[in-house]
């Protein structure tokens, strides 16, 4: 199994893409990590990790237009 938490926010996006179960098992790694992080600290955390997210999928969906796929 991969460890996420060792990957680079770049070299973390690779690998994890699209894909939903992938970045279920990251979420989860860091969660169990943090879990005695819960503060503000944590926030800051969380709003990174969905920021990666949606960065991926905006880089996702731009690839697909510009590749003509449409989805």
């Amino acid at each position: 199994m991969t460890d996420y938490r060792t990957l680079s926010g770049a070299a973390f996006q690779h690998e994890v893409g699209t894909d939903p179960d992938k970045w279920a098992e990251a979420f989860a790694q860091r969660a169990l990590a943090m879990s005695e992080l819960i503060s503000d600290g944590l926030r800051d955390e969380l709003a990174e990790w969905f920021a990666d997210a949606m960065e991926t999928a905006r880089k996702h969906s731009i690839r697909n237009v510009i590749e003509g796929d449409g989805t």
